[in-house]
């Protein structure tokens, strides 16, 4: 995406998830003037904000304790939380690296 398009995503994201529900399709409509493109980007992003707000409900720390105490190794097609292991990248002194996927929306990288 392009740095002005992703800039007028951004800040119209953040303008109508300040308003409630039902208020933001006539200010989309408004704001967008037409511009389909920057209103279903936008849409996109409303649409996923639920399920982006609890994206990590587990503490981080609580949940990396569990898996480093050896007692449950990770192993391909195990999920856990939202990410499912795809295979194994390689292993060595340092640890083991394996290749995840997630279902869930992210927001793209600046």
């Amino acid at each position: 995406m392009q740095p002005k398009l992703w800039s007028q995503v951004e800040e119209m994201y953040h303008s109508a998830a300040a308003l409630q529900p039902e208020e933001r399709g006539g200010f989309l409509e408004q704001a967008c003037g037409g511009d389909t493109k920057l209103r279903q980007e936008v849409e996109s992003l409303l649409a996923h904000e639920r399920t982006a707000e609890n994206f990590i409900e587990s503490p981080a720390l609580q949940v990396a304790a569990s898996l480093m105490d050896g007692t449950q190794p990770l192993a391909v097609g195990q999920q856990v939380d939202h990410y499912r292991i795809v295979s194994l990248l390689g292993e060595g002194g340092m640890g083991v690296v394996k290749l995840c996927w997630t279902s869930e929306f992210r927001l793209p990288r600046r």
